[in-house]
């Protein structure tokens, strides 16, 4: 289990822009949904919920 949180982000307002606008690839970053459902699918975990930040805006949130 990973989990990090902390403060900061729990006040900060994230603003949502397109992978390619923080430099980041949105196919390579689709590829996530279908190895996080995996998990999921096989038992491995109960569930999950995961975000990717790059340069302080959100590119990936599942």
């Amino acid at each position: 289990t990973l989990c990090a949180v902390t403060q900061a982000s729990l006040a900060a307002d994230f603003s949502r822009v397109r992978p390619e606008r923080a430099g980041m690839s949105s196919e390579r970053l689709e590829r996530l949904d279908a190895v996080l459902k995996s998990y999921v699918d096989s038992g491995q975990v109960a569930g999950q919920v995961a975000m990717v930040l790059r340069k302080g805006r959100v590119v990936y949130s599942m």
